[in-house]
């Protein structure tokens, strides 16, 4: 998401739907879906149907339903967006969970905070996805592509958690660098969000939140 989309981002989070959808603390859950080939790990990414950050690299995910455990909202959110079922993974781990209290939890669609649970799905060979839902389509993607280019939200906080253990360590301190890139430009939104906020009367976004 550039600056020049801001217009419009800003309207997807500042709607009618947004205000009535997100009266207290969020929770979402977000899937990190991988294989090996060739020694070279791939990141399956969709593509936004809408905003914020429409267009963007993407992790499949979604709300947890009210009443509903986040491994079950995560399982549903995968074969909802991209069709994955449990017969076609070798592997699922529960990465961990961001309380209210970590500043990477503050959401451009409310003032109220989210809680993030993350999984990670390992996939046989020869599964094919199937875009729907949320998912305009979906590519399989390097690290090198999520460094060079970003992604949606902060899911390269994900990206950081599956793999940080897992590489070496200039790819490391790269995808850590561009996770703060995010924090930075999701900030810097946040502020643009909450001026429209204001003058719809509003509660805003707390601000700073993203930067430590």
């Amino acid at each position: 998401m550039s600056n020049h989309e801001w217009p419009l981002e800003i309207l997807e989070v500042t709607n009618d739907w947004c205000y009535s959808k997100f009266k207290g603390l969020a929770r979402t859950v977000d899937a990190v879906i991988t294989k090996k080939v060739d020694g070279i790990d791939y990141i399956l990414t969709i593509e936004r149907k809408r905003g914020p950050d429409k267009g963007a690299y993407a992790l499949p995910g979604g709300i947890v339903d009210e009443g509903e455990y986040s491994f079950h909202a995560a399982a549903r959110e995968a074969y909802e967006e991209v069709g994955l079922s449990k017969e076609h993974l070798l592997s699922d781990e529960h990465l961990g969970t961001n309380s209210i209290n970590d500043s990477y939890l503050w959401d451009p669609r409310t003032p109220h905070g989210v809680r993030v649970y993350g999984y990670k799905y390992v996939v046989k060979d020869g599964w094919t996805p199937v875009a729907g839902d949320d998912a305009l389509s979906y590519e399989w993607v390097t690290l090198d592509d999520l460094i060079d280019k970003g992604m949606a939200f902060l899911h390269m906080y994900w990206i950081n958690q599956a793999f940080v253990k897992e590489v070496g360590a200039d790819t490391a301190g790269k995808l850590v660098k561009r996770y703060t890139a995010d924090r930075m430009r999701q900030a810097m939104f946040i502020k643009e969000v909450n001026k429209k906020r204001v003058a719809d009367g509003q509660p805003t976004i707390p601000e700073g939140g993203n930067i430590e």
